[in-house]
């Protein structure tokens, strides 16, 4: 899949933070969509394609998001049979603004 040029993950609020992560995650999977990544999703069982239509509508409940990049390389391994890296640049971003803005104790705890 070619590189997702992404935004940084950033909010001045713990809401805004996670808005923002859940808009990369949705791009993340409409990205490997678009690429193909999914055009066999027949192979995978009623809740993994829910929880890919989920995550696309950007829908999946809150609790939900933290593992939402994690689930999205194993299913794609499934769909291809080949191994997924996911590469984040910048992680440190999302950490420092939440210590600027005054939110860092909430990030730690997700």
């Amino acid at each position: 899949m070619r590189r997702n040029n992404a935004q940084n993950v950033i909010g001045e609020t713990m809401d805004q933070l996670l808005t923002s992560f859940k808009r990369q995650i949705s791009k993340v999977f409409r990205d490997a969509r678009r690429a193909g990544y999914f055009s066999n999703q027949d192979e995978l069982t009623e809740d993994e394609r829910s929880f890919i239509d989920e995550i696309v509508k950007g829908v999946q409940a809150d609790v939900d998001w933290a593992e939402a990049l994690f689930r999205l390389t194993e299913i794609i391994h499934l769909l291809t049979n080949r191994l997924v890296v996911v590469l984040v640049d910048e992680y440190d971003s999302p950490t420092s603004n939440a210590v600027r803005h005054g939110y860092f104790s909430q990030v730690c705890l997700v």
